[in-house]
């Protein structure tokens, strides 16, 4: 009985104790940062998946947007739109795109001009909420564009050292043929941080080359070379590249901290001058220059070794790179004082953790820390210094160890990667084993989660031709992106090599990983009930701004009102004792006109608006390349897309089904605001239909308007506000007006009289002279134009049909590469959906790849190839 009694107490005291600790390091976890999830929304995190891993100038980029929750990866997030971004090398944005949330997520499309230089390019993505926090970890993914669509001439660039230590640049200029453009007069200017440097003409001998020399004291960033003669122009930005072979290096102890007369690991890093890794080998030495130990980097860049320092002494390391450059680096200092942690891995799955107490903090204070990305997952207490923690119980993902003392202080933190991989299993099946040309292809999937049960969630799925879209299996997917890259600071090369298996060799390069790039997001901490968010959940659309009187003060309690023309949509707000405003329930897409108006309550002194201005962060680009080079399939790919760019006329070429014309209506575009708050409108062709008639004539056919004095009344409710190309006039001024000079009329007497105020009351008469423009300029400084950043209007990815005959055997050349791509695929209860779509005319086999994550927060991706019979 005393052993059963005693064994009960004790499981009793463990489990007050684990209490304890647990309510203890809730409670000061949320001091310390001094936040609760009641009070903020969690951290987001995005991943984008599209169709293709590199495109040509002409093309569609096709997008798909994961959100979710940064802790649980479910995709719960409040947010209802994110940005997608695509930027150059030179730090500016090419192109952006806001994406409404719908019942499957966030989908869309860029447009790439045809006139986009060829190159590098970065695509971003986040939401407004994701700006709180560090932008380190807004989603990045490099894409090479090409352009073959419009060249005429190939500049070929190389870079040499003179015997006089000068860089030399020799550029070849060619037609397509391969053929030297001779005596073309060729503009070279080189840019430094945007700034345009003085230019210098040259003149391309018989082989078509030019030569010049780059100043050593000052290299410029890029050379803008351009050439505008007899008909031919060229322009093209060249990177220089970085021509000293530098290298930088840095040490990192293990948890951050190197305790004398302790084996710990050291790890590190050497990242070259171009942003890039460099492998590097050498020596470690202490201060009396005894060799200790060698080291050598294992996978980009990275690797660790073992050291048992010593107190008092100092330790370097003389490193070389592969191109022979070498330098000698000093390790941080050895340390008599502090907590380090030791983490290795096993090969029974087991997680091995080992704490060094070098402090007056004894051990039955200390406690060991679990966190997946922001999730808390348990506390150890460390009255034992050793112990072990099984894989399989860990989500996956990043982990973070941290030593912290019962009172709230955190000693050192050691990043690991759980590969407790639990992936939903996707199965296929297919109509046919290959298909022929212009072939109806039917594919059912079924996906069962971890669990067995069916897989619920959204997936976006790219059919691309093999041959001419070639998938590079080291690049960012969805599960190296939401599992790593997104939690990790700096550019991440080759992340998929950290997924590749699970062998021991795999393992150790994402520990150094772990090691090197360490993972310090601390989101919460950036937010607290004394420092607000700054950039507040977008659940809807909103504009907001200022209004300002005579004096330059704030405008209190004026009504501002927002119009969209030709929808007839109004929002109004009352300015506060600031005079700002939020006009909020606003829903338009991209490109849209919108007017706002701001009504002064004294009508003999107006007021002025100023809306605020959309704020989007800084473009820092991570676009890092050895060179401008692309394979022989990359080349294949810019020629087919050439090919079918051209035989499409330059534009989309739809094969429209068999339909019937009832009827053709010509629409008639607003010429400005008022127009676009009419209710009725005489339009100039009409007006060119009454030859000779007055003006107070062609106003009575308005239905409604009655003659009233020497004027007219609408509905007999007295004077009208009249307008003659927006500002206000009398009657009688607009008598003098010859008809032929009018180019519109419009008649406002319902909810629009609401935009132009009290003075509307009985409505208003607009009149809009040939020479008149309003729509782009505002009369009145209390009214204002804008056009925001609006959400993309839908648009579906052309997928022909080939089930008529006529159709399927048209000459027109079907030249697709991407096949066929949907964003929107959403499984049954069952946890099955299903692809139709048609093969295109060149005999390839497709890649078939899918991606998605489910209402669980389970990421799913599967590949699979379908064939093509050789037709």
């Amino acid at each position: 009985m005393k052993i059963t009694r005693f064994k009960f107490n004790q499981r009793i005291f463990v489990i007050l104790f684990f209490t304890s600790i647990f309510s203890f390091l809730f409670s000061v976890y949320g001091q310390q940062h001094k936040i609760s999830t009641s009070l903020f929304p969690p951290s987001e995190k995005i991943y984008v998946s599209t169709d293709k891993p590199y495109y040509s100038a002409g093309e569609n980029i096709w997008c798909k947007a994961f959100l979710v929750d940064e802790s649980s990866l479910i995709p719960n997030c409040r947010s209802q739109f994110v940005y997608v971004e695509l930027a150059n090398r030179f730090d500016s944005v090419c192109s952006r795109i806001k994406l409404k949330k719908d019942s499957t997520g966030f989908s869309g499309h860029i447009k790439l001009s045809p006139q986009l230089q060829e190159g590098y390019y970065e695509i971003r993505a986040f939401s407004k909420w994701m700006l709180n926090f560090s932008q380190d970890f807004i989603f990045r993914k490099q894409v090479y564009i090409g352009n073959d669509l419009n060249k005429k001439i190939i500049c070929k660039t190389k870079y040499t050292l003179s015997s006089e230590g000068k860089y030399v640049v020799n550029c070849r200029f060619s037609d397509v043929f391969d053929f030297p453009e001779k005596d073309i007069k060729i503009k070279v200017q080189p840019i430094n941080i945007q700034q345009p440097g003085k230019a210098r003409q040259y003149t391309t001998d018989a082989d078509g080359n030019i030569r010049f020399e780059i100043d050593t004291t000052s290299i410029p960033k890029s050379i803008l070379l351009s050439a505008n003669t007899d008909g031919l122009n060229f322009r093209h930005r060249e990177i220089v590249p970085e021509f000293k072979k530098d290298f930088d290096i840095q040490f990192f102890p293990e948890s951050g901290v190197l305790l004398a007369d302790e084996v710990q690991t050291i790890a590190f890093k050497a990242i070259g001058n171009d942003g890039l890794s460099a492998e590097v080998s050498g020596q470690i030495f202490d201060n009396d220059n005894r060799e200790i130990t060698t080291i050598k980097s294992i996978n980009n860049g990275m690797g660790k070794f073992g050291l048992q320092p010593q107190a008092g002494k100092l330790y370097y390391a003389v490193v070389r790179s592969e191109s022979g450059k070498s330098k000698t680096v000093q390790l941080p200092a050895v340390q008599t004082t502090g907590i380090a942690l030791k983490i290795l891995f096993n090969r029974n799955g087991e997680i091995m953790y080992q704490v060094i107490n070098h402090s007056s903090t004894i051990n039955d204070s200390l406690v060991l820390v679990a966190r997946s990305r922001e999730k808390f997952l348990f506390a150890l207490p460390l009255q034992r210094p050793v112990g072990k923690i099984a894989e399989n119980t860990l989500p996956e993902g990043i982990i973070s160890f941290s030593v912290m003392s019962v009172k709230g202080t955190i000693f050192c933190e050691r990043l690991c990667f759980s590969r407790n991989f639990r992936h939903p299993v996707c199965q296929m099946t297919s109509d046919k084993k290959f298909y022929s040309k212009r072939a109806p292809v039917n594919l059912d999937f079924n996906i069962l989660s971890c669990s067995g049960k069916p897989f619920l969630g959204n997936l976006c799925a790219s059919v691309t031709d093999m041959e001419l879209v070639q998938q590079d299996s080291l690049s960012v997917n969805i599960r190296s992106g939401l599992l790593l890259t997104t939690d990790l600071k700096g550019y991440i090369e080759t992340p998929e090599i950290y997924f590749a298996d699970n062998s021991m060799l795999t393992r150790e390069k994402t520990d150094i990983l772990m090691l090197t790039q360490g993972w310090r997001k601390y989101h919460q901490s950036n937010l607290s009930p004394d420092n607000k968010p700054k950039y507040f959940l977008e659940q809807g659309q909103f504009i907001s701004g200022k209004v300002i009187n005579i004096v330059n003060k704030p405008a209190k309690n004026i009504n501002v009102t927002a119009v969209i023309p030709g929808q007839k949509v109004f929002n109004s707000a009352k300015t506060d004792d600031n005079g700002q405003f939020l006009l909020e329930g606003m829903d338009f897409i991209d490109s849209t006109d919108i007017y706002l108006r701001a009504f002064s309550k004294n009508r003999f002194i107006d007021v002025q608006i100023y809306p605020d201005s959309d704020y989007f962060p800084p473009i820092t680009s991570q676009i890092f390349v050895k060179q401008d080079t692309v394979n022989q399939t990359s080349k294949n790919y810019f020629q087919a897309v050439k090919e079918k760019f051209y035989s499409e006329g330059g534009i989309l070429h739809v094969d429209l089904n068999e339909f019937t014309v009832q009827a053709s209506t010509q629409k008639h575009e607003p010429l400005n605001i008022y127009s676009s708050l009419a209710d009725n409108i005489i339009s100039e062709g009409q007006l060119k239909e009454m030859p000779g008639a007055t003006l107070l004539s062609i106003l009575l056919t308005f239905p409604g308007v009655v003659p009233a004095g020497n004027g007219v009344s609408i509905r007999g409710q007295g004077t009208p506000l009249f307008l003659l190309d927006g500002n206000q006039v009398e009657f009688d001024e607009l008598t003098y007006i010859n008809t032929s000079d009018i180019a519109e009329i419009a008649l406002i007497k319902g909810s629009g009289t609401t935009f132009l105020g009290t003075k509307a009351m009985n409505g208003a008469i607009s009149v809009t002279l040939k020479r008149g423009d309003i729509a782009h300029k505002a009369p009145l400084i209390s009214m204002t134009h804008l056009k925001p950043l609006g959400y993309q209007k839908p648009e579906k990815f052309y997928v022909p049909k080939y089930d008529v005959d006529s159709i399927r055997q048209s000459n027109t050349s079907d030249l697709r590469t991407t096949i066929y791509w949907n964003p929107s695929i959403k499984t049954d209860s069952a946890g099955n959906f299903k692809l139709n779509f048609y093969t295109a005319d060149k005999a390839h086999n497709y890649r078939l790849i899918i991606e998605g994550v489910s209402n669980d927060g389970e990421i799913c991706r599967f590949t699979d190839v379908i064939k093509r019979e050789n037709n």
